[in-house]
Parts: C-alpha cells; sequence; structure tokens
C-alpha cells in the first residue's frame, strides 16, 4: 500500500517531507476501515486481538434540564 503511494506521487512537485505525510495519511486513511470491516470481525480478528467484545454504539448526548 505504502508503495502504491509512493508510486502516485513519484512525479507530483512536492517537498519529500511532504510526500511522506502524503503517503502516511492516505495508507492509514485506506487501511483503519479495512481492518475495521474487512478483518476485525473475521476469524482473523479473533486470532489477532482475542476475544470479540459486541459494538457498542456511540452514545447519544441528552440534554439535562
Amino acid at each position: 500500500m505504502i508503495l502504491a503511494f509512493q508510486l502516485l506521487l513519484r512525479d507530483v512537485p512536492l517537498p519529500p517531507l511532504a510526500k511522506i505525510f502524503v503517503v502516511l495519511a492516505g495508507t492509514i486513511a485506506v487501511l483503519m476501515p479495512v481492518y475495521r470491516y474487512a478483518v476485525r470481525p473475521t476469524v482473523i480478528g479473533a486470532v489477532l486481538n482475542g476475544r470479540r467484545y459486541p459494538l457498542r454504539p456511540l452514545p447519544l448526548a441528552v440534554a439535562t434540564p
């Protein structure tokens, strides 16, 4: 994945340090959802992470009077 992003940015006129951050952000943006939805709920996720816990919905803010 990192190599693919580096090849895409090969001819882009950015400083090397900027390319590093773009490659890092792009890689994280692609791989985090893949891990969350394609790896974690599978057997591979159970082997890597141990026991699977049910997903909890995000808490809603409740206004108090």
